[in-house]
């Protein structure tokens, strides 16, 4: 088994996502953000967080916690959304939501409802 490290930000550093409402803010703009650092270097919110922050508990400053008040927003969508991966969990924003469910839809030969 390997040591896993988290891939963040410095604390004091000014691009860091602070808080749920940033990261909700984030991925309203891009449209969908990855949890945890991928194939594509720099796109996932463990790497634009405090790497410390991660699995404190603390709701204010803990990512993982984050993840609970932004799904209660109902402003982004947060799940498995790539093949049901570990470490595939990510936040989509709700416009990318709906296009995936109805591509997932298509492809499995279900029509979208009207």
């Amino acid at each position: 088994m390997s040591d896993w490290t988290m891939k963040g930000l410095d604390w004091d550093n000014p691009l860091r996502i602070r808080s749920a409402t940033e990261l909700t803010n984030w991925v309203q703009e891009i449209g969908f953000l990855p949890f945890f650092a991928n194939e594509v270097t720099g796109f996932s919110v463990e790497e634009h967080t405090a790497s410390h922050a991660w699995w404190t508990g603390n709701k204010a400053t803990d990512p993982w916690e984050w993840r609970e008040e932004i799904a209660a927003s109902h402003t982004v969508a947060y799940g498995k959304f790539f093949d049901g991966r570990a470490g595939c969990w990510i936040l989509m924003d709700r416009m990318r939501f709906s296009l995936c469910r109805v591509f997932a839809m298509a492809t499995d030969g279900i029509t979208a409802p009207p």
